[in-house]
This record gives C-alpha cells, sequence and structure tokens, in this order.
C-alpha cells in the first residue's frame, strides 16, 4: 500500500491511526520524538489519588492508624452503661466475654456485670418524682481492655475510649447501644 492511500487529504494525517485510535509520536525539528515532561499537574492528579486512597483504608481499617502511629500501650478498666434493659438481659452477659463495636473493632473483656433498678420520671400535682421501674434495669458492665495512647485519646482497635462517649456493642448473646461512664488505668 502507498502512504498516500491511508492519508485524509482534508486533514493530512495517517487514517489508520486515527481510526485505531492511536496517535503518532510528536517529533520535533529534527526529526527526534520529545519527550514528555513530569508537570505540576501530573503532581496534582498523584496526591490525589494517593490522598482518595489514604481515606479508603482509614474508613474500612479504622484501627490501622492507631496501630501505625504507636503510642504508647496501656490497661484500662472502663464501665459501660445500658440503660433501661429487661432484667433478663444481664444472664446474657458473663465475665470472659469479648465485647465487639458495632462498628468494628474490640473494645476488650467483660470483667464483671452490676445491676440498678431503671428510674422513671414523671410529674404529678405539678411536682417532679423519680420512681422505680419494677420490669426494667440499668446495667452496668465493667471491662479491661489494652488500649493505645495516641496523645490525643484512648483507642482500642481504633475505637475511641472515653467518658461520655456512646457506642453500640456486640456481645455474644446481646446487641445494644450503651455510654461509657467511666475510664481509669489498671497497675501493672
Amino acid at each position: 500500500m502507498d502512504k498516500k492511500e491511508n492519508m485524509s487529504p482534508a486533514e493530512g494525517r495517517n487514517v489508520l491511526d486515527s481510526e485505531i485510535g492511536f496517535r503518532a509520536p510528536v517529533k520535533n525539528g529534527n526529526g527526534k520524538t520529545k519527550k514528555k515532561r513530569f508537570g505540576i499537574l501530573d503532581i496534582l492528579i498523584i496526591l490525589m489519588v494517593a490522598a482518595a486512597v489514604g481515606m479508603a483504608v482509614y474508613a474500612y481499617y479504622p484501627g490501622l492508624i492507631s496501630r501505625l502511629a504507636g503510642g504508647t500501650g496501656i490497661t484500662v478498666e472502663y464501665d459501660l452503661l445500658l440503660e433501661k434493659q429487661n432484667k433478663g438481659y444481664l444472664s446474657a452477659i458473663s465475665a470472659g466475654d469479648g465485647i465487639t463495636a458495632e462498628k468494628g473493632g474490640s473494645m476488650g473483656t467483660v470483667v464483671s456485670t452490676s445491676a440498678s433498678p431503671s428510674l422513671i420520671y414523671s410529674v404529678r400535682d405539678g411536682e417532679a418524682y423519680a420512681d422505680e421501674d419494677p420490669s426494667l434495669v440499668d446495667i452496668v458492665i465493667t471491662v479491661r481492655a489494652e488500649v493505645v495512647d495516641t496523645g490525643s485519646g484512648l483507642v482500642s482497635d481504633g475505637v475511641r475510649i472515653a467518658a461520655g462517649s456512646r457506642c453500640g456493642i456486640i456481645l455474644p448473646k446481646l446487641v445494644g447501644d450503651a455510654v461509657i461512664v467511666s475510664v481509669r488505668t489498671v497497675g501493672e
């Protein structure tokens, strides 16, 4: 085939290359192929891709960052409060049970449990009253965990351990919402 047969008269380029989707190498005035330079736009694209990958890793493996960060490992005990629970739930929690956060990550091991009657608050004759509910209890679960002190807080397998924080918990026989009411270090 003659080279002129493959040329588009209107564009003056190789028709076969344009139909296939390939581009001919760009040549400078000396007939040599130009080298593509690495520009700022290329760097920005690489940084954006790296940031997206970092966010995806953090979203799917939240404990990874705290483990990689190092920090000092300490043992703590903390109390989880489950409010207004059926009395039967107390028997579903045993010492030695592992607790997992609803979003993933180990929260430690159950040390002990205790219960107190749940209070119902009401207003009668213009005054506030607190009465015990005979069918419900507030359950306090004492948990022991190895945590990392990251400098900005305590973290156990990606789960923040701080008084006042709410979390969904999963035990072998119970799932519920709890609040951490106290945190204390355990002597070595």
